[in-house]
């Protein structure tokens, strides 16, 4: 059975276009693709994130378990405080990469993907059960949902919206409880766009939309604009920014992508330590700029990289793309690929694109943003 989010009656009246993702009916784009990009870029993009997982994590040994299985270093972490990190498993692969959120020292909010509710639930009770720390794990994904506030005007939308929430004095990744409509919320300075803003963490209460309602329909009175997942994918490309089942997975370990920083080989002990420690990395990642190939070049996921565009003598591809698509922000074509680690200091490749070779630059910096927009 397809489940419904909270706002699914509303976005159905603004004419979203629809489809299946992860379990749920989530909208793709209202208008295009292109101008939700733009909007998010340059004012407000709003984004039903409602199908993402949330689980309590609870009790004396909350840290201590939370420190054992995730990647990251989760000792110092304070009060008000969030942290990226990984799932991994006893062979080092990656599970799932989650967002954690220590409301106080024995209580934790947890966001995991959508698609990996179900698996992350059981393997994180596992590693409870069988280490027996004295915490509880609480999956709460249907009592809660999410909406992301993301532009450079996004603020503004805020406040306009809700009255002042002092979000110029909040750091990256710091969160506060926050009461709306009588009702508990998180806001959080997290974001998955590379822009300014927030994401709020509703209670929707096994899917009662009137909370949910209120909050979408105040920020789009107040200049926020609806935005799909189309959008948020190719806004995420620009930012470099990792999607399970992309650029990471159960087939590649956290030193085999861009985010290996979130690994801490200085903590004790953590489910899948030892693995990472004999792990010899094989690919890199690289992000990929098409700028010089033919207009509307592109390279999508799966397509072959090669060192060279000699289809006699150059064979053998040295990679493959795990993300691309036609950048709204910049104009060209650029996307996210895995390399053969050999090949890491090459400054450009080629990617076979409907059966030809378009060649493709490697893009230096952060993220596809840093360079400027043509």
């Amino acid at each position: 059975m397809t489940l419904k989010l909270p706002l699914d009656a509303l976005h159905r009246q603004d004419n979203a276009h629809m489809a299946p993702f992860a379990g749920y009916e989530m909208p793709i784009h209202y208008s295009s693709i292109v101008n939700e990009v733009k909007t998010t870029r340059e004012a407000t993009g709003l984004f039903d994130v409602s199908h993402m997982g949330e689980f309590f994590l609870t009790g004396k040994e909350a840290k201590k378990a939370l420190q054992y299985f995730v990647v990251s270093d989760v000792s110092s972490l304070k009060n008000g405080k969030a942290q990226y990190s990984m799932l991994c498993n006893e062979k080092g692969k990656v599970l799932d990469d989650i967002i954690f959120y220590q409301i106080a020292e024995d209580h934790f909010l947890i966001c995991v993907n959508a698609s990996n509710v179900e698996k992350d639930f059981q393997h994180i009770k596992t590693i409870l059960e069988k280490k027996s720390f004295d915490c509880v794990l609480i999956d709460d994904s249907a009592n809660w949902g999410i909406i992301a506030v993301q532009g450079p005007t996004s603020f503004d939308v805020m406040e306009k919206s809700f009255g002042d929430l002092q979000l110029k004095e909040m750091k990256p990744f710091e969160f506060k409880e926050i009461t709306l409509q009588g009702e508990k919320c998180y806001l959080a300075k997290t974001g998955y766009t590379g822009e300014k803003g927030v994401e709020i963490f509703y209670a929707a209460k096994g899917g009662d939309s009137r909370l949910a309602s209120f909050l979408w329909s105040n920020l789009k009175e107040k200049g926020g604009v609806p935005c799909g997942l189309g959008a948020r994918d190719l806004l995420r490309i620009e930012a470099h920014l990792p999607l399970y089942g992309h650029e990471i997975s159960e087939d590649v370990t956290p030193l085999d992508c861009h985010f290996s920083f979130v690994v801490n080989f200085e903590k004790e002990d953590f489910v899948g330590k030892q693995a990472l420690m004999n792990h010899q990395t094989q690919k890199c990642e690289l992000k990929l700029s098409l700028e010089e190939a033919p207009a509307r070049s592109i390279a999508r996921e799966g397509a072959l990289i090669f060192r060279s565009d000699d289809v006699t003598n150059d064979t053998k591809a040295v990679g493959k793309i795990t993300s691309g698509g036609h950048s709204p922000t910049l104009g060209y074509g650029i996307a996210i690929a895995s390399v053969d680690k050999e090949f890491k200091t090459q400054d450009s490749f080629w990617v076979e694109i409907r059966r030809a070779r378009q060649k493709a630059v490697v893009v230096k910096g952060r993220n596809f943003l840093t360079k400027k927009k043509k």
